[in-house]
């Protein structure tokens, strides 16, 4: 048996989750997943800003911690479990072919395999091995097929911390606790497109991730990890969503805002007597701040308004133009239903992330819907005030929303 770990899990992972086919036999390490469901004070009508704000608030939380509750994984080890460790062998020639199609394999990026025997370590042109710990949590390996494993993403995250920085770490965390994955590329360079497909359940949670950390008792890059999942969220449902939570959370000092974390993609439940008027049961906001009663929607109109990036051909444009117009429309009606109910919405578009002044105005205005929940009114960020800011925000936007070319280190 051979056991893909490292980068090459990630890559793999990536390949498992953008698989169109459910039913084939390659199977996502999947983790269902309960929602953060929040809902308006029922039999009372729409209530005032301030109690709505802490009901929701609350709400929240009590579900967060049920959520962290579900995800804490158990604490039996391979050797518990009675694992099977002679069959990890691949000092016989792995045949590489099988993984070509699979992840990105040349001198640059090798095919990496995790052993559980020193003896059986090595290093050649397209793939080299990993030490594994027989006190690895049972969770820290997926059997694809009789012959083949992979670590799980909490593991290939662990595996990842020494070759990454606080926020590319925090990047890959946030995509395999999102309801997305990147495509990923031959070559190896995984942010070259910004394409990706949609994805039924995150891979794992931040809460999940954690906790195998602590079970794990992992020392060398522990605080990195934990510094990386600070600025994390769960549920995030697109590249540009994780690009804007991470702007939003990461410290000053990194060049960002340094704000509370947002709640992604919710579930709320609209009353009774309203639905008649609103025409839709529940809603998801984007970015929701319960706390302040705000919700950041990521619009992409670089998509939406541009049918070259779109790649529609001249015969179809009609077509897509209609429906482009169509959900506009709906957008707008869902904007027009959310604040109707009392909460702000605040829309972020995907050329704001090219400038550092742009952003600026898009926290003023979170800023301001905050301040009418505290009773300061001392700002909550500081901004771009200086070209050495400015010009570091810039830089650190542009390469969270994958505008400028990335780095192959993974």
């Amino acid at each position: 048996m051979e056991i893909v770990v490292g980068l090459s899990a990630l890559l793999l992972t990536r390949i498992i989750r953008s698989h169109s086919n459910r039913g084939n036999a390659i199977k996502e390490p999947l983790v269902d997943l309960p929602q953060i469901q929040l809902s308006f004070p029922a039999d009372k009508g729409i209530p005032n800003a301030e109690s709505l704000a802490i009901f929701h608030s609350t709400l929240c939380t009590e579900q967060l911690v049920s959520n962290s509750e579900l995800s804490i994984p158990s604490r039996h080890t391979l050797e518990d479990s009675l694992f099977d460790f002679d069959s990890v062998s691949p000092l016989a020639k792995t045949d590489l072919s099988r993984f070509i199609d699979r992840c990105a394999i040349d001198a640059e990026h090798p095919l990496e395999l995790g052993v559980f025997n020193p003896n059986h370590r090595y290093r050649r042109t397209k793939s080299r091995t990993i030490m594994l710990s027989r006190k690895l949590l049972t969770e820290a390996i997926f059997p694809i097929d009789p012959s083949l494993a992979i670590s799980s993403p909490e593991l290939t995250i662990m595996q990842l911390a020494p070759k990454l920085d606080i926020i590319d770490l925090a990047l890959v965390i946030m995509e395999f606790c999102g309801r997305y994955s990147l495509r990923p590329q031959r070559d190896g360079s995984l942010y070259k497109e910004r394409s990706f497909v949609n994805c039924d359940y995150p891979a794992t949670t931040c809460a999940r991730i954690a906790a195998f950390i602590k079970a794990a008792n992992m020392r060398r890059y522990r605080h990195k990890l934990e510094t990386a999942l600070k600025y994390c969220a769960d549920n995030s449902a697109s590249p540009m969503e994780t690009a804007l939570a991470l702007t939003l959370t990461l410290p000053e000092e990194l060049g960002e805002y340094g704000l509370p974390r947002p709640i992604l993609n919710p579930k709320i439940s609209i009353p009774d007597d309203v639905r008649l008027y609103v025409g839709r049961n529940n809603f998801h906001p984007d970015l929701y701040y319960p706390q302040w009663l705000c919700d950041l929607e990521y619009e992409s109109s670089g998509f939406h308004f541009d049918p070259l990036q779109a790649g529609i051909a001249t015969d179809q444009m009609d077509r897509w133009r209609k429906r482009e117009i169509s959900h506009q429309a709906a957008d707008r009606r869902r904007s027009r239903d959310i604040q109707a109910l009392g909460i702000k919405v605040i829309p972020v578009l995907s050329n704001d992330f090219l400038s550092a002044q742009r952003m600026d105005q898009v926290v003023w205005a979170l800023e301001r819907q905050a301040q009418k929940f505290t009773s300061s009114t001392i700002s909550l960020v500081k901004t771009a005030d200086t070209r050495e800011l400015r010009d570091m925000r810039t830089q650190l936007l542009e390469r969270l929303s994958l505008a400028s070319p990335r780095h192959s280190a993974f």
